[in-house]
């Protein structure tokens, strides 16, 4: 998906709803430690989601994406791919992700996901 850096998700918010979110770090199986967002719902629809980034990683585009499924009711957990290259901290938009990119694994994603979709 293409869009400016300054762009926001085309689900406009709903005014009014009831959101807590949070940063997390969590822990996956084979070790990586790696950043998180979690979006939760005052009330709960049973579902929830775990949003994958673009190849930039986690920013705030994907944390207002988190946002608006959970004043739809949706658990959102957005994660991001780099905690074993780039560590913990926040990047900005404009980082140099490519080889990144190039050294994360098939394998890395899915057991990433999966530490995810725990917590959904």
């Amino acid at each position: 998906m293409c869009f400016d850096d300054d762009s926001a998700p085309p689900i406009p918010p709903i005014s009014g709803a009831a959101v807590s979110h949070e940063d997390l770090v969590l822990d996956a199986p084979d070790g990586n430690r790696f950043g998180a967002f979690l979006a939760i719902p005052e009330e709960e629809l049973g579902a929830g989601v775990v949003i994958l980034p673009d190849v930039r990683g986690l920013y705030r585009f994907y944390e207002e994406l988190a946002l608006r499924f959970a004043e739809r009711g949706i658990v959102a957990l957005a994660f991001d791919y780099f905690g074993r290259s780039a560590g913990l901290e926040k990047r900005p938009n404009d980082w140099d992700y490519m080889p990144l990119v190039q050294q994360l694994t098939m394998e890395q994603v899915q057991t990433d996901v999966g530490t995810c979709a725990s917590r959904t």
